[in-house]
């Protein structure tokens, strides 16, 4: 796959050079906490934890961010870690049905606490919501579930927002369009100076083109779950692969 394409040079081509991301995904706070623990008995470097704060609406009601449980586990954070929320709604995922004045309070509280970055998605967020978290706290993705977008077409519409990074998430259905992607990214990298993350979805594409952005060094960052019980997407590397130097 993406045989046509030689390696970027702004990343090395081994995982020891791209930055580690563990994505956890729980349904109440002490699981976060618990999760937390067991992160921090592994020895290798992890650059940033991404909570899925939208998990914990079910539990504790959509007061959720104004509930001192909530504010306190925050607060609480273990500080040896950068972290990255996000606070999606079902068509992505998640299970964040409450008004966007409280998803915005949600995410604007884990700002305030951690001095994080957050995920919001151009093709699917609000445009005010967009415009609200504008600027260094903003990582501004594009999920595509039923193919390959255009990035050139894209691109010049997400840079007004000044985000602190790109992400892309997409599904390709054949080697083709991962070709295809690879080449999108390659230009893209060429022409921004923001770190992009990219990765890729899909039973036929969603490993294997992971495997391939990462070892071609397409994407800044790559998602590694804490364990197999942790995964939030099938086929998703754990920490173990990144000791082992696995590119999965």
């Amino acid at each position: 796959m993406c045989t046509k394409i030689s390696p970027h040079p702004r990343i090395s081509a081994t995982l020891r050079m791209m930055q580690t991301w563990v994505p956890l995904r729980l349904p109440t706070i002490d699981a976060y906490r618990q999760a937390l623990a067991q992160l921090a008995t592994h020895s290798q470097p992890i650059h940033r934890v991404e909570l899925w704060l939208d998990q914990l609406l079910p539990t504790y009601g959509p007061d959720l961010p104004t509930l001192d449980v909530f504010q306190d586990f925050l607060r609480q954070l273990p500080r040896q870690y950068r972290y990255l929320a996000v606070c999606r709604r079902p068509e992505l995922g998640g299970a964040c049905r409450t008004p966007e004045p409280t998803r915005q309070h949600i995410l604007q509280s884990f700002i305030d606490h951690t001095g994080g970055l957050i995920d919001l998605d151009f093709l699917h967020d609000p445009t005010d919501t967009l415009t609200l978290f504008r600027g260094e706290h903003l990582i501004l993705s594009v999920h595509d579930f039923a193919g390959v977008p255009d990035l050139s077409a894209l691109v010049p519409q997400q840079l007004p927002f000044a985000p602190r990074a790109l992400k892309y998430a997409v599904t390709p259905h054949t080697d083709a369009e991962l070709v295809a992607f690879c080449q999108q990214l390659q230009t893209l990298r060429q022409q921004v100076t923001l770190p992009v993350v990219a990765t890729t979805m899909g039973p036929a594409f969603g490993a294997v083109g992971r495997a391939q952005l990462q070892s071609l060094g397409l994407t800044d960052a790559g998602f590694f779950a804490l364990s197999p019980a942790y995964a939030t997407a099938s086929g998703q590397p754990t920490l173990a692969d990144t000791l082992s130097g696995s590119d999965a």
